[in-house]
């Protein structure tokens, strides 16, 4: 059993009243004078050490407590709830960075507000079934389905506000579609939704905690080569609404050279840029900012672009493939050719490969035919970014058959399909017959196969250029918070509840009974 009105117990404080009325009442007391003018004469016999009187506290007394004691547990609305009709409850955490943002007046963050409102008016109520949903660059669950507050606390020191972005309304349809079509849905955030659709659906609670804060990040970098020499770009903004004093600095942790320092004012909402030609190929390049309160965005490093060669070996059963193919890699500068050892294999024949090693095979036909028709696309695939259309001679074999994902077809024909794992043994069959096609004449050929030696560079070798913090989590100025619900309980879960209001009502009513008897029958010298 539990209380919906947990503010109607204060009134507890009322019996204090009742006990301070009894115990600090004048008494009377029997007092025997042979005459009536001799009452005012009457003088009380001094007497040594000190007199204690026994207080007396009659039953009445009692039933008075218990019967006010019983209409205020009544007014806070007891319920009785089951396992099986607890409310379900889907907290959703904002895990972006802006949820640490502290202003400097301001010890606590909205992370922190968050956390106070939740340990407050969740975590200590018995009829929620939370689950915790971390709402970062896409959804994910915090501990087991179906938590008790003391459980969903311990597993909240986890929400650590680490995430790039946070994508809410994807964590908010996870949730729907995840647990109990009539989950409650709670959004812990620092900013108000920006329509009021955002909160129109069902059961759903969007609370903020933000507040405005200064900053100032770096928004944007970038690093190219050219040549002997890479050329390396940052970008600062000020998201204020004062003028800051920018210092920076960009520099080579490896040789702790400073290639550039920034001494400037930046107005509010301005940006200030900087452009370093950097000669350390083979070293990163940081920039950072000094003075700023939010750490997060005040430094970003750069890596090297300069990746490793892929490896290629080619074997296959033609001098003039092998010759095409040996120039191909040898222009493209991204891959090396080698007699062993190689990352991929390019052959006429598909062959059985070690682990991490990949394969291209030019199939080579048995009853070829020319191409004619359109040729369809998979452009978001590695191997298809940034191909040219085909404007040449393409030869087929008709029975081709793959078991793998076709990226480029042709009517009923499969073109290039791949297949396997990408860590692992990714195999790439090229169905062409190479002695009737002039598709190494075209733009296509190179683009292919730059996609396809760049592609296993980013498997193994990545280079990450992603800022460490997106440019909108670095504006603190939209933060804001809005007003709190009493209790986010929707009318329509009130039908969960039993209410036990009548037991205590029912009961005080008895003892009511009780009393004015007592006090009706009450005879003299009889304290009750």
């Amino acid at each position: 059993m539990f209380f919906l009105n947990y503010k109607a117990l204060w009134a507890t404080l009322t019996l204090i009243g009742f006990l301070g009325v009894y115990f600090f009442k004048r008494r009377s007391k029997d007092i025997k004078v042979s005459s009536l003018m001799f009452f005012s004469a009457l003088k009380t016999p001094a007497e040594g050490g000190q007199k204690l009187t026994i207080l007396q506290t009659p039953l009445i007394l009692f039933l008075e407590l218990l019967i006010v004691t019983l209409l205020i547990l009544s007014a806070a609305a007891p319920v009785m709830l089951d396992n099986n009709s607890k409310i379900p409850l889907a907290v959703i955490l904002d895990d972006s960075y802006s949820m640490t943002a502290t202003a400097k007046e301001d010890s606590k963050n909205a992370r922190h507000r968050g956390l106070e409102f939740l340990k407050n008016n969740i975590l200590n109520k018995q009829y929620y079934r939370i689950n915790l949903i971390k709402g970062g660059s896409y959804p994910e669950l915090i501990g087991r389905h179906d938590m008790t507050g003391a459980e969903a606390g311990v597993y909240l020191d986890n929400w650590r506000c680490t995430s790039k972005s946070a994508d809410l309304v994807s964590a908010v349809r996870f949730a729907k579609e995840a647990f109990d079509k009539h989950i409650q849905v709670l959004v812990i955030t620092d900013t108000p939704a920006e329509t009021d659709s955002d909160t129109q659906m069902a059961k759903l609670n969007w609370l903020a905690f933000g507040k405005p804060v200064n900053n100032i990040a770096i928004t944007g970098a970038n690093r190219y080569s050219l040549g002997k020499t890479d050329r390396c770009f940052f970008e600062y903004t000020n998201f204020s609404d004062t003028p800051v004093n920018l210092h920076a600095i960009v520099k080579s942790p490896e040789s702790n050279k400073v290639y550039d320092e920034i001494k400037a004012q930046i107005q509010p909402m301005s940006v200030r840029r900087s452009i370093v030609n950097f000669p350390e190929q083979n070293s990163e390049i940081c920039a950072e900012i000094f003075a700023d309160d939010f750490l997060p965005d005040n430094k970003l490093c750069l890596p090297s672009i300069k990746r490793e060669k892929v490896k290629v070996r080619i074997k296959t059963n033609s001098k003039y493939l092998d010759s095409l193919l040996k120039k191909t890699v040898e222009a493209l500068g991204t891959g090396v050719l080698v007699e062993k050892d190689e990352n991929i294999l390019i052959t006429d024949t598909q062959e059985i490969i070690p682990a991490n090693t990949w394969q291209m095979v030019i199939h080579k036909a048995t009853d070829s035919i020319m191409l004619s028709g359109t040729v369809a696309v998979e452009r978001e695939h590695p191997l298809c970014l940034g191909l040219p259309p085909v404007r040449a001679l393409w030869a087929v074999d008709k029975n081709f058959v793959s078991d793998g994902l076709p990226v480029l077809s042709s009517d009923d024909f499969a073109l290039l399909a791949v297949s396997g794992e990408v860590e692992k043994n990714k195999v790439v069959v090229f169905n062409m017959d190479y002695e009737y096609s002039s598709l190494h004449t075209t733009g296509f050929w190179p683009v292919l196969f730059w996609n396809y030696l760049n592609w296993y560079q980013d498997v193994f070798y990545p280079v990450n250029r992603e800022l460490a913090i997106s440019r909108e989590e670095s504006s603190f100025l939209k933060l804001k918070s809005n007003d709190l619900p009493e209790n986010i309980l929707p009318e329509s879960t009130m039908k969960n509840f039993i209410s036990v209001r009548w037991w205590f009502v029912v009961t005080a009513l008895i003892l009511i009974a009780l009393h004015q008897w007592l006090v009706t029958i009450r005879r003299p010298g009889i304290v009750y």
